[in-house]
């Protein structure tokens, strides 16, 4: 019987020491997946920033609009979402459209809701008045010395 016992606490000891190894070779793999996509995105925005920079300092013996294209072209070079419509523009493409359009009738649907509310308030305050009378006014009180 302790022989039994004996194993069952050797093989739930072995089992333990596995399991820790194997979790901390797994946790590794995923930290080391995770470390280089962190990278990659410090190194996308370093070259982003390298170029701004760039276009910076050769704008700096131009005239402010040559300026203004150079980093205007890094930036559109970074970032293919953008493009350029004219000297110093950067207008929106189709994948800004759809944003475009649903925070557009977000906005409508809002201004619908404070147009009913605010005919609600008119009715509300019409039937008060309805209720008082045209020849009763309302005058606020006077403080008492």
């Amino acid at each position: 019987m302790v022989a039994l016992a004996s194993q069952i606490v050797f093989f739930i000891f072995a089992a333990a020491v596995i399991g820790s190894v194997a979790g901390y070779l797994v946790r590794g793999i995923h930290h080391a997946a995770r470390i280089a996509d962190i990278e990659r995105a410090w190194q996308t925005r370093l070259t982003q920033r390298e170029q701004e920079l760039e276009a910076l300092r050769s704008g700096i013996g131009q005239p402010s609009g040559d300026a203004e294209a150079a980093l205007l072209q890094a930036k559109v070079q970074a970032d293919p979402t953008l493009s350029e419509a004219g000297p110093g523009v950067i207008s929106p493409t189709l994948a800004d459209a759809g944003q475009f359009d649903s925070k557009f009738s977000k906005v409508l649907s809002l201004i619908e809701m404070l147009a009913k509310s605010q005919e609600r308030v008119e009715s509300e305050l019409k039937a008060l008045k309805g209720g008082i009378g045209d020849d009763v006014t309302l005058e606020p009180s006077q403080p008492k010395s």
